[in-house]
C-alpha cells in the first residue's frame, strides 16, 4: 500500500471518528447535526482533489486508489443525511439541509469523482487493450486482425469516447486525452486507407466470384487509386502483405490491365528474390468464405437498434465469430461459424424489445408506489387540518405516479410526495415549534461559530486547538437556556480563538526565538572545553569540529534544529579524547589485548590432533608464548609475541601430518609365511618387493595395485606400537616393510629392513658374526656359513656359489643338521661352486660349511656367497669388506 493511500485511509477515519465522537454524545441536537454537515462537506470537498493534485503532478492517478476515498465519502454521506432525518430540525431545515448536501455531492462526487473513475476504468479496460490489439497486430501484419481491431477501435472513439469528458478537472482530463486517446486517434488515421484498401480489395475478390466483373472492376480501381495514399511502414511487413493482396486481385484483370501505382512495400526480409508459391484453389475458397462471412458479420445488425450496452456485447459477439471464422478449417465450418455468431447475437435485445421490459417494470413500479403512497403516516399523529393537506399531496404524488414515464420517475415521485409529506408537522413536531425560536439562535451562533477565521492563516496545531475551542463554544452555546447566554458563549469562543497565535505571529516568534537560540548556541560551543586537556592533534580537530557545528547552526531553520545542531557537535567533541583518557585507554588496551592474546594461545590447538610428545612441546611453547606477551610493553609487541608462539606451534607436526614409524628385523620367512612387524601409528602394513623404484611405492593407490599384482602384501594395523602379523608374499625374493596411516601419510622406506622370502634363512654358526663385516685380508681361523631351511627340502641340490670370495678347499667341512662333520671333497667342488646332492631338511633344519683359515678379499667392497636350492631363487650371503 502506497503512501497516498495511507493517507486517504487515515483520513477517512479521522472524519468518521470526528462525525460520531459528537454525534453520540449530542445525538439530534443542531450544532452536532450542523458539525457534521460541514465536516462531510469537506470531505466531499476534498475528494476530486486527489486526482486533480496528482495531474498537476503530471500523474495519473489509478482508479484502485480513489475507490476508499469514494467508499467513504458515500458512507458519510448517506450517514448525516439519515442523522439530519432522525433530528428535530423543522422539516423545511430538513429538506435545505439535505437540498444542500445533495447538490454538493452532484457537483464534487457524481461529476466529479465518479466520472473520473469511470473515465480512468475505460481508458485502461478498453482503450489501451484495443490500442495494443492494434499494434501487434500491425507489427506483425496480420491484415485480419488489424481490421478487426481497427473497427473496435473506431466504435470506442466514435460513440464511447465522451465518458473522457465528463468529470471536472481540466488538468488531470488533459492527462488521460494525452495518454490514452491521442494515440489512439493518430494510430486509427494512419491505418485508415489501409484498412480500407483492405476491405475493398476483398470485395473485388467476392464480387469476381459472384461473376459481377465490370463492379469489381470498378472497385479495383478505387483500390488502386487508394494505394497512391499509402505510406511505407518498413516496421512491420504489413505493407508487403497488402501488396500481395492487391496484386492478386489486380492478376484476375490481366486480360486488360490497368496500370497504376503498386502499393509501397518493405524490401524482402530474406534477402533473395523468390515469390511465396500461390495458394491452389481450396485455399482461396476457403479464404474468400472466410473474408465473405466476416464482411457479412461485421455487417449483421444495426447499431441504431441497440442500447450503448448491448451494442457492445454484439461488438464482443463480433469479435468471437471472427475469430472462430478465422480459425475454421473448412468452408463447412466458417458458415457454422457464421451462423452460430448471429444466433448468439440475435439473443441480444434490441431497444424496442427493452423497452418492452421497461414498460412492464414501469407498471409493476407505479402499482407498488401508489401502494406505498396510500399507507403512508397515520391520521392519529396529525390536526385534521394537517391530514387534509397529506390527503391533498397524497392525491398529487399519485398523480405523478401515474404519469411517470420511468421506473426511475416512479419511485421519485413516490420519494417527492413522502418528501412533501414530511415536511407537514405532526402534532407533536407543532407543539415543539415554541422551542425552535432558541434552537434558530443557537443555531445561528454555532453556524457563525464554526465559519470563524480561516484554516490557511494557522498551522496545523493552532488549527486543532482552534477547532477544540469551537468544539467548547459549540457545547456552551447547545447548554445555553436563553439567547443571551447563546451571545456570551459566542462571545467568548471568539475571544479565546483570537489569543491562538495566527502563522504569521508563530513566524515573527520564531524568527527572534531563532536568533536568541543561535547566538547562545555559537557562544556555548565557542568556549566549549579546555585546550590544555587536550593533545595538539586532537585540539585541532576539535576546533575544526567547532567550526562545522558553527555552521550548522548558522543554517538552522528552527530553534529545534539550532539546539540539535548544538547536541551533535557537542557529542562529537565528546567523542575527541583527552591526554588522560588517551593514556586511559592505552594501558587499559594493553591489559585487555594481553588478556586476548594469552586467552587465544590457551586454546590454540586441540589435545585431541597430537601425540603425548609433540602436545607436551606445545605446552612448553605456549608458556613461552605467554611469558613474552605478558613483559610486552605495547599491543604491538603483544601481537608479535602471539603470532611468534603460534607460528612456533604451528611447526609442530599433528597426528594427521606425523609420518608412521615402521619396524621390522630383518629375517627370511618361506612364501606366505606370517611376519611379524609394529607401527607407530594405525593403518595399513604392506611387504613391497625391495627391487622396485621409489617412483613405485609412493602412494597408496601404487602399493595396492603392487598387492593386486602379487608383487607385495599387507595386513591392517589397529593397534599403534602393538606386533602385528602380516603374510610374506608368494613370491621368492627381498621385501621393504612400508605402512600407510589412517590419514594416507606413508613410513620413509628403509632399505636396510628386509624380509627375505625364500628357502633358506642365511646365517653363521657363530650367530653374531652375520651379515659379515670383515676387513680387508682379516684372517680367521674358520667361517661358518649355515642356511636353516624354512620350508622342507628333499633329495634336494644344493649349491654355494662364492663369488670373489675364498672357495672351500676339499679338507674343509660341511654337516648337515649335526648328522657328523664331513669333508667337502674334491666332486663337490667346480671352481667358485660347490654342490651338494640329495640334502633333506625339514622345516628349520640346517646346513653349514666350515671353511677354514679364512682370509677376506683385499679389496674392500660388496662380496657375496649365492645360495640355491634346486632351480629355486639364488639367495645371496653378503660380505662386506672395508678398509
Amino acid at each position: 500500500m502506497n503512501k497516498k493511500i495511507i493517507k486517504q485511509t487515515v483520513a477517512s477515519a479521522l472524519l468518521t471518528s470526528f462525525i460520531f465522537s459528537f454525534s453520540t454524545i449530542t445525538y439530534g441536537k443542531e450544532n452536532t447535526i450542523q458539525q457534521s454537515i460541514d465536516t462531510v462537506k469537506l470531505e466531499m470537498k476534498r475528494a476530486p482533489l486527489y486526482y486533480v493534485d496528482s495531474a498537476l503532478k503530471n500523474v495519473i492517478e489509478p482508479s484502485k486508489d480513489l475507490y476508499p476515498v469514494l467508499n467513504n465519502v458515500k458512507k458519510h454521506y448517506n450517514e448525516v443525511k439519515k442523522l439530519i432525518d432522525s433530528s428535530n430540525l423543522s422539516s423545511k431545515e430538513k429538506k435545505d439541509k439535505i437540498k444542500e448536501l445533495d447538490s454538493l455531492y452532484e457537483e464534487k462526487i457524481t461529476k466529479g469523482l465518479i466520472p473520473y473513475i469511470d473515465a480512468y476504468n475505460y481508458a485502461v479496460k478498453y482503450l489501451d487493450p484495443i490500442l495494443k490489439e492494434m499494434l501487434v497486430a500491425h507489427a506483425a501484419g496480420n491484415l485480419d486482425g488489424v481490421e478487426e481491431a481497427y473497427h473496435k477501435l473506431s466504435y470506442q472513439l466514435d460513440s464511447r469516447t465522451s465518458i473522457l469528458y465528463r468529470f471536472t478537472g481540466k488538468a488531470p482530463r488533459d492527462l488521460i486525452l494525452e495518454k490514452y486517446k491521442k494515440p489512439s486517434d493518430a494510430k486509427r488515421e494512419e491505418l485508415r486507407i489501409p484498412v480500407t484498401i483492405y476491405m475493398k480489395n476483398n470485395e473485388v475478390l467476392r464480387l469476381w466470384n459472384e461473376g459481377k466483373k465490370e463492379e469489381a472492376r470498378k472497385v479495383m480501381d478505387e483500390v488502386l487509386a487508394l494505394t497512391s495514399k499509402t505510406s511505407n511502414n518498413a516496421g512491420t511487413n504489413y505493407s508487403n502483405l497488402l501488396s500481395k493482396e492487391v496484386k492478386e486481385a489486380e492478376a484476375l484483370f490481366a486480360s486488360n490491365p490497368i496500370q497504376q501505382p503498386e502499393v509501397p512495400s518493405n524490401p524482402p526480409t530474406s534477402g533473395g528474390g523468390s515469390e511465396t508459391p500461390s495458394e491452389n484453389s481450396a485455399q482461396r475458397a476457403l479464404r474468400l468464405a472466410k473474408s465473405n462471412s466476416i464482411t457479412e458479420l461485421m455487417n449483421y445488425k444495426n447499431e441504431t437498434d441497440y442500447s450503448p450496452e448491448n451494442w457492445l456485447s454484439i461488438q464482443s459477439l463480433k469479435t468471437t465469430g471472427t475469430n472462430a471464422i478465422s480459425t475454421a478449417l473448412t468452408t463447412t465450418e466458417v458458415v457454422q461459424a457464421l451462423a452460430n455468431a448471429k444466433a448468439d447475437i440475435d439473443a441480444v435485445k434490441t431497444i424496442a424489445q427493452e423497452e418492452a421490459d421497461q414498460q412492464n417494470a414501469l407498471a409493476s413500479a407505479k402499482t407498488l408506489a401508489i401502494n406505498e403512497l396510500t399507507s403512508y403516516k397515520n391520521e392519529t399523529d396529525y390536526s385534521p387540518e394537517n391530514w387534509l393537506i397529506i390527503q391533498s399531496l397524497k392525491t398529487t404524488g399519485m398523480n405523478a405516479i401515474s404519469t411517470s414515464l420511468t421506473t426511475a420517475e416512479a419511485f421519485q415521485a413516490l420519494a417527492n410526495a413522502k418528501a412533501d409529506i414530511d415536511a407537514v408537522k405532526t402534532i407533536a413536531q407543532e407543539e415543539l415549534d415554541q422551542q425552535n425560536a432558541l434552537a434558530s439562535a443557537k443555531t445561528l451562533a454555532i453556524n457563525e461559530l464554526t465559519s470563524y477565521k480561516n484554516e490557511a492563516d494557522y498551522s496545523p496545531e493552532n488549527w486543532l486547538i482552534i477547532q477544540s475551542l469551537k468544539t467548547t463554544g459549540s457545547n456552551a452555546i447547545s447548554t445555553s437556556l436563553t439567547t443571551a447566554e447563546v451571545a456570551q458563549a459566542l462571545a467568548n469562543a471568539k475571544a479565546d480563538i483570537d489569543a491562538v497565535k495566527t502563522i504569521a505571529q508563530e513566524e515573527l516568534d520564531q524568527q527572534n526565538a531563532l536568533a536568541s537560540a543561535k547566538t547562545l548556541a555559537i557562544n556555548e560551543l565557542t568556549i566549549y572545553k579546555n585546550e590544555a586537556d587536550y593533545s595538539p592533534e586532537n585540539w585541532l580537530i576539535i576546533q575544526s569540529l567547532k567550526t562545522t557545528g558553527m555552521n550548522a547552526i548558522s543554517t538552522s531553520l528552527t530553534t529545534a534544529e539550532a539546539a540539535q545542531a548544538l547536541a551533535n557537535a557537542k557529542a562529537d567533541i565528546d567523542a575527541v579524547k583527552t591526554i588522560a583518557q588517551e593514556e586511559l585507554d592505552q594501558q587499559n588496551a594493553l591489559v585487555s589485548a594481553k588478556t586476548l592474546a594469552i586467552n587465544e594461545l590457551m586454546n590454540y590447538k586441540k589435545i585431541a590432533d597430537y601425540s603425548p610428545m609433540n602436545w607436551f612441546i606445545i605446552q612448553s611453547m605456549k608458556t613461552t608464548g605467554t611469558n613474552a606477551i605478558s613483559t610486552a610493553l605495547t599491543t604491538t609487541e603483544v601481537a608479535q609475541a602471539l603470532a611468534n608462539a603460534k607460528a612456533d606451534i604451528d611447526a609442530v607436526q599433528t597426528i594427521a601430518q606425523e609420518l608412521p614409524v615402521a619396524i621390522l628385523v630383518n629375517q627370511t620367512v618361506a612364501p606366505g609365511a606370517s611376519v611379524s612387524f609394529s607401527s607407530s601409528k594405525a593403518g595399513v602394513g604392506y611387504l613391497v618387493d625391495a627391487s622396485l623404484d621409489s617412483t613405485d611405492i609412493d602412494s597408496e593407490e601404487k602399493l595396492e595395485e603392487l598387492v593386486n599384482r602379487g608383487l607385495a602384501s599387507k595386513a591392517s594395523i589397529t593397534i599403534a606400537n602393538a606386533n602385528t602379523t602380516i603374510n610374506a608374499p608368494a613370491t621368492y625374493g627381498e621385501y621393504n616393510l612400508i605402512v600407510v596411516d589412517n590419514f594416507g601419510n606413508l613410513s620413509t622406506r628403509n632399505l636396510n629392513n628386509i624380509v627375505t622370502v625364500g628357502t633358506f634363512i642365511l646365517s653363521d654358526n657363530n650367530g653374531s658374526r652375520y651379515p659379515y663385516q670383515f676387513k680387508t685380508n682379516q684372517q680367521f681361523s674358520s667361517i661358518t656359513p649355515m642356511v636353516m631351511a624354512t620350508e622342507k627340502i628333499t633329495n634336494a641340490t644344493l649349491t654355494f656359489k662364492f663369488i670373489g670370495v675364498q672357495v672351500p678347499k676339499v679338507t674343509d667341512y660341511y654337516n648337515e643338521n649335526n648328522n657328523g662333520w664331513k669333508q667337502v671333497t674334491s666332486g663337490r667342488i667346480n671352481g667358485n661352486i660347490v654342490t651338494f646332492q640329495n640334502v633333506n631338511l625339514d622345516v628349520g633344519e640346517w646346513f653349514m660349511i666350515e671353511i677354514r683359515s679364512f682370509i677376506a678379499p683385499s679389496l674392500p667392497g660388496m662380496y657375496f656367497i649365492e645360495v640355491q636350492v634346486n632351480s629355486n631363487p639364488v639367495q645371496k650371503m653378503k660380505i662386506n669388506i672395508t678398509e
